[in-house]
């Protein structure tokens, strides 16, 4: 099979499946238009298929694509637009990887926050880490008393419990 003849297949096999490929990977969420995504499975597809692959082979590879996640990364990519990828994140990432860029986000804001007290002010303050460090050393102690407390009390329940036998 010639490229053009296999180009006109995988562009027949695209036609066929694109209705159920477009709205399964919500490209109507990230503004990627049905000719866009058509563009891009076709592109994927002549990656994939050889002269040998059947239009039932590209079929099945076309409908096993993730078709979600190269939606989304084909319409970051187009218009690399950082602050569309940070809106849209979060309505599609699985629940890991929004906590786990959530965490970033936070540690970076720690970072920058220092950096603007200690680098650019000069105000080095040690004042939270004592208060830190004193409500550790309360809470230490708190637990070592109420830790004698409960083995006073174990003591006393077993010696009055041998003494009734």
């Amino acid at each position: 099979m010639s490229s053009t003849k296999q180009n006109s297949a995988v562009e027949a096999v695209v036609n066929d499946v694109l209705a159920d490929l477009y709205a399964k990977s919500g490209c109507d969420k990230v503004g990627l238009a049905r000719e866009s995504f058509a563009a891009i499975l076709c592109e994927v597809g002549a990656k994939h298929a050889t002269a040998a692959t059947s239009g039932s082979e590209i079929r099945t590879f076309l409908l096993t694509l993730r078709v979600d996640e190269l939606a989304l990364a084909r319409a970051c990519a187009e218009e690399q637009r950082d602050e569309f990828m940070l809106i849209v994140a979060p309505l599609v990432l699985p629940e890991f990887w929004r906590r786990f860029l959530t965490e970033i986000l936070i540690w970076g804001l720690l970072a920058m926050s220092s950096d603007l007290l200690i680098g650019y002010t000069g105000l080095v303050s040690f004042g939270h880490s004592a208060f830190f460090g004193l409500g550790m050393y309360g809470a230490a102690a708190a637990l070592a008393i109420a830790e004698a407390a409960i083995q006073a009390r174990r003591c006393a329940s077993l010696a009055t419990s041998w003494s009734l036998v």
